[in-house]
């Protein structure tokens, strides 16, 4: 979607077939794509937006693009110049439709969107997906009694009689009180403003060594392409001169380009993964001295961002958050500016502590 097959050098049938940007869709695809990364809107929404515009099924008139498809288009890398060819993504001669930059930032939601567990449905709040049981680890849900009040209650209580034999009782919990308790909680993990230069100077340190290290392999990187092109003159001689037949010939040739993508798609990864990753921590260190009163501030769209950015789960027990699970980012962040009682007191909450380069990895 948004590309069209076109013919050159040819009539319709004959010529060579070339895909290029379509000048009436791509830019309501290229608009659903930062609709999403916005991280505002949902599958659904962007499915009624490219309906709006003319984009829907091709097997039922007026009905929109079943979710798969708009999920899948949105993790396509063909829109930023890769093909796959038998389970390898290569560079195409396709037009780019989006930034590399746009690419990853859908990615992110994505991935945050499925880690997370949201879904847009009846009584859809920006805590779930977020909130988890202490006690047997089931997700908190949301209903509402009588319609008078809104609560948070664990999936395990509906699974009594399920095959998984989860069996809770941990009592419901109204929803105003898990939002205050929310806000509580960013207060206790704000990371005072001292602490930020001290992060910024250890991880510019670490990063140019990173930068020391990603040109070593980018060295290494290159003598190996080096290599494999000149195996591969060699192997077309050999056929020219009839020592290797033609089997062995194609067989080689995709075994070689299959490792030179690999190679390139790494080197690019690597290298583009760094200068983002520092943009990235730079912000998020700004983001951590301010949360509490953004999170507070914030729209409800906005707090679930905060919440996916910030935590993989948030444990409750008794009607308190008794625990966090940070994603490795702020885990890296928060562990790294304090001691765990000085960030969160004695509550016993375990940051996540990966090292940078570990979190810079393109794997």
């Amino acid at each position: 979607m948004g590309y069209k097959n076109v013919r050159v050098g040819g009539d319709a049938r004959r010529g060579m077939a070339k895909t290029e940007i379509d000048p009436e869709t791509s830019p309501y695809i290229k608009e659903a794509f930062e609709l999403y990364a916005s991280g505002n809107y949902s599958i659904q929404q962007i499915r009624d937006y490219l309906l709006k515009n003319g984009i829907g099924s091709r097997h039922k008139e007026g009905e929109a693009l079943a979710h798969s498809t708009v999920n899948n288009m949105l993790a396509n890398p063909f829109y930023i110049g890769k093909i796959k060819f038998d389970g390898v993504y290569h560079k195409g001669a396709q037009e780019h439709l989006i930034t590399k930059k746009l690419f990853n930032r859908v990615q992110s939601v994505l991935e945050a969107n499925n880690v997370a567990g949201v879904r847009h449905r009846a009584y859809g709040h920006y805590l779930k997906g977020t909130l988890f049981c202490e006690t047997c680890g089931s997700r908190l849900s949301i209903d509402m009694a009588k319609n008078a009040y809104t609560y948070f209650y664990c999936l395990g209580q509906k699974q009594k009689h399920s095959k998984k034999k989860i069996e809770c009782h941990e009592k419901y919990v109204q929803v105003e009180d898990m939002e205050a308790q929310m806000i509580e909680l960013y207060k206790r993990i704000e990371m005072p403003k001292s602490w930020s230069k001290k992060l910024v100077e250890g991880f510019n340190e670490e990063i140019v060594a990173q930068h020391s290290q990603n040109t070593m392999e980018e060295e290494f990187a290159l003598k190996r392409i080096e290599r494999l092109n000149l195996e591969k003159k060699k192997l077309m001689q050999a056929y020219y001169d009839g020592a290797v037949p033609i089997d062995v010939l194609k067989d080689e040739q995709k075994r070689i380009a299959e490792e030179i993508a690999k190679i390139d798609d790494k080197r690019s990864t690597s290298n583009n993964n760094l200068d983002q990753h520092t943009e990235v921590l730079e912000k998020a260190i700004r983001i951590a001295e301010n949360c509490a009163l953004a999170y507070e501030k914030a729209k409800p769209e906005t707090r679930q961002l905060f919440n996916q950015a910030f935590f993989k789960k948030v444990f409750v027990k008794d009607k308190k958050i008794e625990g966090v699970k940070y994603t490795d980012l702020f885990g890296t962040l928060l562990s790294k500016s304090s001691s765990k009682k000085e960030l969160v007191g004695d509550t016993g909450f375990e940051p996540v502590t990966p090292s940078l380069s570990s979190w810079c990895s393109p794997n």
